[in-house]
């Protein structure tokens, strides 16, 4: 559901070209219609406006009478920010109600006359928006339009003119301009072309809908087999490999650079048939964390192979530093060169072959069986904001960028609720998971526990607590972006703040 911005000058033709999408199938949310429905008598801007401007700017039938406000505010700032004050909260309001009540399928018109000026004034709309639409004429056909069609004089509508943004401005922030300077015929092919942008943009945004079932059997597929088929397939060709490999095991002293590379080969090959099926098995998984079988199944399987290999890397560890590069220097290993000489960096804490086959095998119902678990509990979240059908954890979350402070609060606490239910299981998860890496790091003498994830960056202990000192001794950046967006939004940020549009 693109949501695009529709914008331009007085005169300009906007509500023509409103009206002409609309007709096409767009839904339409009108700033200016929600202003006027909110005046209504009995609409809560009507009593807020006549309490603050009085009974003078309510015509003989007892509605408010726009000239007569805009007579008051237009050259009195203090008058148009009261005006604001009252009308804009309510207009946002309702126009939030109106973009998320549309269908995902909806092409969604923000018809906003002032959507250039509110970017003067602080950046980026407040909406997020697919595309900003701007229809353009020149000031003296917007002048004579004004004069024709809705009675100005002549000064009257170039001083209303110059009192918006410049065609300048809105025309820097477009993303498709309709020029409405010519005729009936010229407009309506415009429009069409509009139309086809913002259906492309709509194409766009699907390919990203909550909805999509993503297609990943090509990952793995063969010839005649089915994708469950083709995992076992990478498997077994893996589990032959390994099977072949072993006939390196207890020759890696001996061995020359050509016989290194035929053998990092074979291990490529084992690996990337492992990886196959592993990173399959894992997305599938994660569109169905109620479907564990298939990934269990190969990380069973992953696990036994990775047990049967780990002599390459036992032995590759135990050579001295100048067969190391010697063999390295040969021809055709440029491939795995980088490879060989990181593994090499794990030297002094690995175990040995009995011990990692131990850890090994076992993780498949350690840590990895608690990772699952989690990512099983985690996808069960849901979450309900007031009385909308729940949603996703993923879902509620990225409603926290909502320009409303109040529905942004109301997520939050909604979030709160949503994760309170199996909070003592995850966070018994995350504790086990803790206390299995500092066993994990004591066992292979890790000298702290952030020590193996540096080895993995190839960074050193000291560099990463010299980027961590750093990072430490300069707080205060994010906190002078806060406090500017506090004054840009006006409010004290709370928590749920963060994630607010500026």
């Amino acid at each position: 559901m693109p949501v695009i911005g529709l914008t331009g000058g007085i005169g300009s033709g906007k509500s023509t070209v409103s009206a002409a999408l609309s007709e096409r199938g767009a839904v339409v949310v009108d700033a200016d219609a929600i202003t006027r429905q909110l005046q209504e008598p009995g609409q809560a801007a009507y009593e807020a406006m006549v309490a603050h401007f009085g009974q003078t700017i309510l015509a003989d039938d007892g509605r408010i009478d726009r000239a007569a406000v805009a007579a008051i505010v237009f050259n009195d700032a203090d008058q148009l920010k009261a005006l604001n004050e009252i009308v804009h909260p309510l207009v946002g309001k309702e126009m939030n109600r109106q973009i998320t009540s549309a269908g995902a399928g909806d092409i969604v018109i923000l018809d906003v006359p002032l959507l250039a000026e509110g970017r003067d004034k602080g950046g980026k709309p407040r909406y997020d928006m697919a595309g900003v639409l701007v229809v353009d004429c020149p000031v003296d056909v917007a002048v004579g339009r004004l004069v024709q069609h809705r009675g100005f004089d002549e000064a009257d509508a170039r001083a209303r003119i110059a009192n918006q943004a410049s065609r300048e401005a809105r025309l820097e922030m477009a993303d498709f301009v309709v020029d409405n300077g010519g005729d009936l015929a010229s407009l309506d092919s415009q429009i069409d072309a509009a139309w086809d942008w913002m259906q492309r943009l709509k194409d766009e945004r699907d390919l990203a809908a909550s909805d999509v079932a993503w297609q990943i059997d090509d990952l793995v597929v063969r010839d005649g087999l089915s994708a469950a088929e083709s995992v076992d397939a990478w498997l077994a060709d893996a589990e032959a490999g390994v099977a072949e490999l072993q006939s390196w095991k207890g020759r890696l002293n001996t061995i020359d650079s050509a016989e290194l590379a035929r053998l990092m080969h074979q291990v490529e090959a084992i690996e990337e048939a492992v990886y196959r099926a592993g990173s399959y098995a894992q997305l599938r998984f994660s569109v169905d964390t109620t479907d564990g079988a298939l990934m269990q199944s190969v990380q069973e399987r992953s696990a036994r192979l990775a047990t049967q290999m780990l002599f390459v890397e036992l032995e590759w560890a135990a050579l001295e530093d100048d067969m190391v590069e010697r063999l390295l220097a040969g021809d055709g290993l440029e491939f795995c060169a980088h490879y060989l000489r990181s593994l090499r960096r794990y030297r002094q804490h690995l175990l040995s072959e009995p011990e990692e086959a131990l850890l090994t095998e076992k993780s498949v119902t350690g840590s990895s069986a608690w990772s699952r678990l989690f990512s099983q509990l985690a996808s069960e979240i849901t979450v309900s904001v007031g009385e909308e059908q729940p949603v996703a954890l993923m879902q509620a979350l990225a409603q926290l960028t909502s320009p409303d402070a109040q529905v942004r609060k109301a997520v939050a606490d909604a979030v709160s609720a949503g994760l309170r239910p199996t909070l003592s299981t995850r966070a018994f998860i995350f504790n086990t998971l803790l206390a299995d890496k500092a066993t994990d790091d004591r066992l292979r003498s890790y000298p702290s526990w952030v020590s193996s994830r540096n080895l993995a960056n190839e960074a050193t202990d000291q560099s990463v607590e010299a980027l961590v000192e750093a990072v430490v001794s300069r707080y205060d950046i994010p906190q002078r972006w806060y406090r500017a967006k506090s004054e840009m939004l006006g409010i004290e940020l709370h928590d749920y703040d963060r994630m607010a549009s500026v």
